[in-house]
């Protein structure tokens, strides 16, 4: 049977996260699309990733306040997380930051978070270096990968699902490892892993994992 991997879109509403999806897909492009109610899923079968099949499952998440419960539920399990903004849009842009205090505290500490901005066919006031310099800045317990996408000439749109991939793959395994490790410990034996109280206010109030 082969291991699963969950990979979940957030953003604000109009942040271009069903497009990019369809772009993925190789779906028609579609200028004017109407805004996810609460969540979207798509699945795909036997992906092969760094030599071994996963079966992917992919979740579309809205953007508005009032489907935020329906997003944390969504988030359950996640091992990556694409938080998607408008390149074109500044106030799409500023909250950034807020979407991440909201994965951290509703997340497994060992998600992946990928940041994409989409749209880049369009005017921007944005250059990828200020972007990235902008990254270093935020409030989060890893760092950082950038993608610029456009889902209507399909630019990064496939190395950003593809580092996705990996990226969960590598997530996953780890993950497994780990857990395979704990339970060789001989019996009678305290386990070599430590769990520590997390230190950051963030994840003491985490109710996902």
């Amino acid at each position: 049977m082969n291991e699963t991997l969950k990979l979940v879109l957030v953003g604000q509403i109009g942040a271009g996260k069903t497009s990019l999806l369809q772009s993925h897909r190789q779906q028609e492009f579609i200028s004017h699309n109407v805004s996810t109610i609460a969540v979207d899923f798509q699945g795909f079968k036997n992906v092969l990733i760094n030599g071994k099949l996963f079966d992917i499952s992919i979740w579309d998440t809205a953007g508005q306040e009032k489907f935020r419960s329906i997003t944390r539920m969504s988030l359950q399990n996640a091992n990556v997380s694409i938080l998607c903004f408008d390149l074109s849009d500044p106030d799409s842009f500023r909250h950034i930051q807020g979407w991440l205090d909201f994965l951290q505290v509703n997340c497994q500490p060992d998600m992946g978070i990928i940041i994409v901005g989409t749209k880049m066919d369009l005017p921007t006031f944005y250059n990828k270096e200020d972007l990235q310099k902008f990254l270093q800045t935020l409030n989060t317990q890893q760092q950082l990968k950038l993608f610029l996408t456009s889902a209507k000439t399909k630019e990064g749109v496939q190395d950003t699902f593809q580092y996705a991939y990996e990226l969960g793959a590598n997530i996953k395994i780890k993950a497994l490892k780990m857990n395979k490790s704990t339970l060789l410990v001989p019996p009678g034996e305290p386990s070599t892993q430590t769990h520590k109280k997390s230190t950051n206010k963030y994840f003491n109030s985490c109710y996902c994992c």
